[in-house]
């Protein structure tokens, strides 16, 4: 069977969108004949009645880390159907409605409304170019999933909408995950941490299911950002979309690269500000009193990684960070932090050893040996089930190398915002063998 590339042309009009490459790779757009029947731009409705077919769905009995039946829980899937990894904590997953977050102060293009710069800071076409008022306010799409009350579902959100299907090209209605929507937060939790989550550059925040989902398992609150222009495709409250204007890489010079990078920070501290009045009064009503704002922290891939490093050293309301392979670069270039931050990379960087080596609180780097720049999402799982190529996620089996990366991120996370401790943050492991680790500790 051929294998097919992550890239789809869906039609003669229709321009490839790569997914997140900040590497700098680029995979070729093609369509292979031989791949199933797309459903890809499956409506939730259209998800459900597909995964109903067939009597002969198998019956996957969900087990823990060691095995053990989960909360009882079997979900049919139907036959090249496949899950997400499943979460390791004992609560459930919501993910919450979609949510639009209008930040008054800058253009959409993300330049300053005072600074008189409202054709975009970067020299590209503005948002007049493509039919928008270029000084309207900049929204931002966010997703908020939390612990919801018992187990697992085996009815759960589809994977991807309708429009982020169309960006990515594939079948993901194939594709399950553990959240649910609609229900309440879990009532034997009082005020929770949150965690901030910005993905990969022009990445789509839903392709880090397994990631959120569980932390989300563990007892966290995430709000997953779409830094919109830059992520394919931002879906927004009243299901309208403003789909992206910028190159598929990081790619420019170093200037306006650090002005993308401005743009991301300003969008992370922005949603924080924002998360602050939901705290008290939610319009959604799903985590209204429920975030315990003394214990935020950020998690990123990629460019969303540097977010993640430069709003710890300049936003005091964050005690902890974790970046994938991210590189250090704005306010975090030379800085000196005692707070708590977690580094995956596979490359020492002069900005990123100076960042790390300089650091006077607790500082961890990790290298998962054998994984690509994009083997820290759901593309791992997806380049396997649709035999796709091109993708950079490297030689790392994606089940073994996922439980390690979740394995350190929750760990990173329970100690530095909640105090449990946890021996793999103390060395390295054997129970984790494809982890090169290392520790500095005041």
């Amino acid at each position: 069977m051929k294998t097919r590339t992550l890239l789809e042309v869906v039609a003669s009009t229709t321009v490839c969108v790569i997914l997140f490459w900040a590497s700098g790779s680029t995979a070729g757009c093609s369509s292979d004949s031989s791949a199933p029947a797309g459903n890809a731009g499956a409506t939730s409705d259209e998800a459900s009645t597909d995964a109903g077919q067939g009597d002969d769905s198998p019956d996957v009995v969900l087990e823990d880390a060691n095995g053990e039946p989960f909360c009882d829980v079997q979900i049919d899937l139907p036959p090249n159907h496949f899950a997400l990894p499943l979460p390791t904590g004992p609560y459930g997953i919501a993910r919450g409605g979609r949510r639009t977050m209008v930040d008054p102060t800058r253009t959409l293009e993300g330049a300053l409304l005072d600074a008189g710069l409202e054709g975009g800071t970067d020299g590209e076409a503005g948002p007049e170019d493509s039919g928008t008022d270029a000084a309207v306010s900049r929204p931002l799409g966010v997703e908020i999933w939390y612990p919801s009350e018992g187990c697992l579902s085996s009815e759960t959100v589809p994977y991807l909408d309708a429009e982020e299907n169309k960006v990515i090209g594939l079948e993901t209605v194939r594709v399950h995950t553990h959240a649910s929507t609609k229900v309440p937060f879990a009532s034997s939790l009082g005020p929770r941490p949150l965690l901030i989550f910005s993905p990969g550059y022009s990445g789509l925040p839903r392709l880090y299911t397994a990631y959120i989902e569980e932390v989300v398992s563990r007892g966290y609150v995430v709000a997953a950002v779409s830094h919109t222009l830059w992520t394919p495709v931002t879906t927004f409250a009243d299901g309208s979309t403003i789909p992206s204007n910028k190159p598929l890489s990081a790619v420019g010079s170093e200037e306006q690269i650090e002005q993308y990078a401005a743009i991301w920070l300003a969008d992370a501290r922005f949603v924080l500000d924002e998360l602050e009045k939901v705290s008290v009064s939610d319009p959604l009503g799903e985590v209204d009193g429920h975030l315990d704002l003394s214990k935020v922290g950020i998690f990123g891939h990629s460019f969303g990684g540097t977010t993640s490093l430069s709003l710890l050293v300049t936003d005091q309301r964050v005690k902890a960070a974790l970046s994938l392979v991210g590189t250090v670069r704005g306010p975090a270039h030379g800085a000196v932090t005692a707070k708590s931050f977690f580094i995956f990379n596979e490359k020492l960087s002069p900005a990123n050893h100076t960042f790390f080596y300089q650091a006077t609180g607790s500082a961890y780097w990790a290298v998962l040996d054998g994984a690509g720049h994009n083997f820290y999402s759901d593309i791992p799982f997806l380049t396997r089930e649709f035999e796709l190529t091109g993708t950079d996620i490297g030689s790392l089996d994606p089940d073994q190398g996922s439980r390690e990366l979740r394995g350190y991120l929750t760990a990173f996370f329970d100690f530095e915002l909640m105090g449990i401790s946890s021996p793999i943050l103390d060395g390295p492991t054997t129970a984790y063998p494809d982890v090169l680790f290392y520790e500095r500790k005041p």
